[in-house]
C-alpha cells in the first residue's frame, strides 16, 4: 500500500502544469521598465520643478563680477551669503529661474541690471534611500544631477558578499520628497521588499551578471530624489523530494539547479530524471513552476538555471524504479532486524 501511495503521488507531481524555465539574464538590454526610465532621466530636464533646499549648492555666474561668480552652498536656515556686501538672499523653496529671479533682485542695489545665471550644483535636498546588503546602508543626498545606481551603490560601500541574486529598485513617484526614507532605511531588509513589491513601479535588477564578471546596463540608470534601492541578502533554496538529503540550502552566488541537487546528495535510485520540478514565487504573490530537462541539463545540453531565494526543486519518483526500492528497503529492514536480534551466544 506504502509503494502504491509513493506511485501515485508522482504521478500527481509529474502532471503539474510547467513551462520552460527563464533563459539567463541577457547583457545587452536592461529589465524591463529600465529602458524606460532610462529615457525619461536622460537629461536632468525633469528636475526643472526642483526646489531649491537647505544643503544645495548653487553654482552662480554674474556677468562682469568675478567676485560673485561661484559655487555657494544654502544654509540650514535656507538662504544664501554673497560677497561684497549683500545681504543673505532667501532661496529655500524656490526654483531655479525663481532663486535666478531673487538674486538678481538682491544685486540690483550694487550693480545695474545684474545678468545672473543660476544652476544647482549639489541637490543635497533630493535624497535617495539605500538598503539592505550595502556596506553603508542608510540615506543619500544626491551630488548631481546625473549620479545613476552605480554611483549610489559606490558611496554605500558596494554590494555585500551576502547580497542575494537581484536588486528592486523604486522610482520616486511624482511629487514624492522622499519624506519616509529615514524610516524605511531602518526597516528590516526583507520588510522593505516586501514594501517594495507592493508597487507596480518597481523593478527588479538581476545580479547574477554582476557576479559573472559579465555587464549590468541597469546600473546606468539615473537616479532621483525620492528613489528606493533595496540590495535584499542571500536566503535559503529547498530541494525535495527524491534526492539525498532532502532540505534547506543556503543559497550562494551562481549557484544553478544542478549544483543545489548536488548539495543535496544527487538523486536517489527511484528519483525520475524527468520528473525534476522548479518553483519560484512571482512578485504577484503566484507560484509559478518550470519543467527542468534534468538529464541535458546533466550532459551540458540544456541551461542549468541559476536559483532564487525562496526557490523550491521538486523530485519526483519513477514509478518502475520505486517497486524494486521498495522491496529492496524491505529487505534491507529485515535483515537488519535479524541481525540485531541475534544475541546469543555459541557454545564450545
Amino acid at each position: 500500500m506504502a509503494i502504491r501511495s509513493l506511485v501515485l503521488a508522482s504521478l500527481v507531481l509529474a502532471a503539474c502544469a510547467t513551462h520552460v524555465p527563464p533563459l539567463p539574464p541577457r547583457d545587452a538590454m536592461p529589465a524591463a521598465g529600465v529602458e524606460a526610465l532610462m529615457q525619461r532621466r536622460a537629461t536632468p530636464t525633469d528636475l526643472g520643478s526642483y526646489r531649491i533646499a537647505p544643503g544645495d549648492t548653487l553654482a552662480l555666474r554674474v556677468l562682469g563680477s568675478p567676485e560673485l561668480t561661484g559655487s555657494f552652498r544654502v544654509s540650514n536656515s535656507g538662504v544664501l551669503t554673497l560677497p561684497l556686501g549683500v545681504g543673505p538672499v532667501r532661496v529655500d523653496g524656490l526654483t531655479e529661474p525663481e532663486a535666478t529671479t531673487r538674486i538678481a533682485q538682491a544685486l540690483s542695489d550694487l550693480l545695474v541690471d545684474p545678468q545672473v545665471t543660476v544652476s544647482i550644483g549639489e541637490y543635497a535636498g533630493q535624497r535617495v534611500c539605500v538598503v539592505g546588503a550595502v556596506g553603508h546602508p542608510g540615506v543619500y543626498a544626491l551630488r548631481t544631477s546625473n549620479q545613476t545606481i552605480a554611483d549610489l551603490l559606490t558611496e554605500a560601500g558596494g554590494i555585500t558578499s551576502d547580497a542575494g541574486t537581484g536588486m528592486f529598485v523604486t522610482p520616486a513617484r511624482e511629487g514624492s520628497d522622499g519624506g519616509q526614507l529615514e524610516a524605511l532605511a531602518r526597516l528590516d531588509p526583507a520588510a522593505a521588499v516586501d514594501l517594495a513589491r507592493g508597487r507596480r513601479d518597481t523593478f527588479e535588477i538581476d545580479l547574477t551578471r554582476l557576479y559573472q564578471g559579465r555587464s549590468v546596463p541597469e546600473f546606468g540608470a539615473p537616479v532621483r530624489g525620492g528613489d528606493t534601492l533595496i540590495v535584499p541578502p542571500l536566503g535559503d533554496v529547498y530541494v525535495e523530494g527524491w534526492v539525498e538529503r532532502p532540505g534547506g540550502y543556503r543559497l550562494s552566488h551562481g549557484t544553478t539547479l544542478n549544483g543545489a541537487i548536488a548539495h543535496a546528495g544527487g538523486l536517489s535510485f527511484p528519483a525520475a530524471g524527468n520528473g525534476v520540478r522548479l518553483k519560484r514565487l512571482r512578485r504577484d504573490g503566484h507560484v509559478e513552476t518550470f519543467s527542468v530537462d534534468y538529464p541535458k541539463i546533466v550532459g551540458g545540453q540544456a541551461t542549468d538555471p541559476y536559483l532564487e531565494t525562496g526557490d523550491r526543486i521538486e523530485v519526483a519518483a519513477n514509478p518502475v524504479k520505486l517497486v524494486p526500492w521498495g522491496l529492496y528497503q524491505f529487505a534491507m529492514k529485515i535483515f537488519r532486524v535479524g541481525v540485531s536480534g541475534h544475541t546469543g551466544t555459541v557454545e564450545p
